[in-house]
């Protein structure tokens, strides 16, 4: 309403002239409640009168909605006909990939939490990363521990081995046992499955030793199935829960794992170097698993659900996060399937893990951005994630954008994210140079 004064007062109605990018909305983050020691509301308040149509809240936790914060925004949106949305665990602490069983769990229950306070306050989205936690053969060897492990639909690993017509996950389980156990090992579980079979102790020592090494090795692999199947559970590092599900994808032939690893075998990418390709493809099946679980609530609540390219928050580990790549978010996206869950490029967080922006804007295929429903950007994206303000004349800046619109981006959000930046003559000035870029 006070938007069409203004433009009423300014002459514009008649003249039809832009006040505001057609198609983009463009808006502003609230920044951290705890790093500036405010309520939520308070953050909201304080860009309230930024010129921007859009206010993204930054929450840490679903704990940091107070009913009073929710009641405050809800009229907040109200009276002042300011719209909302939300940035999830902006600390970056919901790890979205993770096959570890505990932790899966929490960020199921936080994403419905998330979701049901964006519900309640009418905003339009919730934003997360796509992960927070590098590649897991590098964790593998940071963390040595033995962990319960679930699929990417939260059942249990062991329901993973089970599945596929030829078993390959399982095959590639038992190998990888078999890889570990010593000869004596094998010997001692051969001898186990002759007695169950009703070999005579006399007979035992001569059936073995007339056995063939494949013989034997068939025998002892047998043997694991079984042993592993009749197990309640199986435990190990989080590694192993991403192999399993490798092996589902590649033989399945799952969209995800063909479009970003193009098909080939799980060991073939591992010798080859590429576990990466395994890794994003792995992790973009996780995602599609929480999306499924919350697909009935984001239709109920009318929220979309938002993930974002992440952040080198370990620099040590720039380059090997999970599915920071544009493309490959892109694909699992469109994997997903459901008309509210979109992705998010933020430009510095690209610029983090020390990649050509450009090069990975053009790598993204035809019509990808039309799944693009949010940017994140601040001027001079650069690896050391200033979040500095747009000046006018960001060449570079221009480029990233219109390379995007090239691939369908031709509606959505543009977010100027504020971080920790505190020159307000230099901060306002982003949004109108953003709606200036945008029209």
């Amino acid at each position: 309403m006070v938007r069409k004064h203004i433009r009423k007062f300014l002459g514009l109605e008649k003249e039809g002239r832009k006040l505001e990018p057609e198609k983009y909305v463009v808006g502003v983050s609230s920044g951290i409640p705890s790093v500036a020691r405010e309520t939520i509301t308070q953050r909201a308040v304080n860009v309230s009168f930024k010129g921007a149509e859009i206010i993204q809240i930054d929450a840490e936790y679903p704990s940091s909605f107070t009913p009073h914060d929710i009641e405050e925004l809800k009229n907040m949106k109200k009276n002042l006909g300011v719209r909302l949305a939300m940035h999830g665990a902006v600390n970056v602490t919901l790890p979205m990939t993770t096959a570890e069983k505990f932790e899966y769990k929490r960020v199921q229950d936080d994403l419905k939490e998330y979701i049901k306070i964006a519900g309640k306050i009418g905003m339009e989205y919730v934003l997360f990363h796509t992960s927070i936690l590098p590649s897991p053969i590098l964790l593998r060897e940071v963390r040595r521990m033995r962990s319960e492990l679930v699929g990417p639909d939260g059942k249990e690993i062991k329901e993973w081995l089970k599945k596929g017509r030829k078993k390959l996950a399982l095959d590639w389980y038992v190998e990888d046992i078999l890889s570990k156990i010593g000869i004596e090992t094998e010997i001692t579980l051969v001898r186990q499955s002759l007695v169950q079979e009703g070999k005579k102790p006399e007979e035992l020592e001569q059936t073995i030793r007339g056995m063939s090494v494949e013989e034997r090795k068939k025998r002892v692999k047998d043997v694991l199935k079984d042993y592993v199947m009749e197990k309640e559970d199986i435990g190990g590092s989080e590694w192993d829960a991403y192999m399993i599900v490798a092996w589902v994808m590649y033989e399945t032939k799952d969209s995800i794992w063909m479009n970003i690893c193009n098909g080939k075998k799980p060991t073939t990418l591992v010798d080859e170097g590429n576990e990466d390709l395994l890794v994003d493809a792995v992790a973009g099946k996780y995602l599609q698993g929480h999306c499924k679980n919350v697909s009935k609530l984001l239709d109920k609540h009318k929220v979309d659900l938002i993930f974002e390219t992440p952040d080198a928050r370990s620099p040590q580990y720039r380059g090997y996060y999970r599915l920071y790549r544009p493309r490959f978010v892109y694909y699992v996206i469109k994997a997903i399937n459901d008309p509210h869950v979109f992705m998010c490029i933020d430009f510095e967080h690209l610029a983090g893990h020390g990649v050509d922006l450009i090069e990975e804007i053009k790598k993204m295929p035809p019509g990808s951005g039309k799944l693009v429903r949010v940017l994140h950007i601040g001027g001079h994206p650069s690896p050391a994630h200033l979040h500095r303000p747009v000046e006018k004349g960001e060449i570079d800046l221009y480029k990233l954008l219109w390379e995007l619109r090239k691939r369908g981006f031709e509606e959505g959000y543009v977010i100027f994210e504020m971080g920790g930046y505190e020159e307000p003559q230099r901060w306002l000035k982003s949004v109108p140079n953003i709606k200036e870029m945008m029209m």
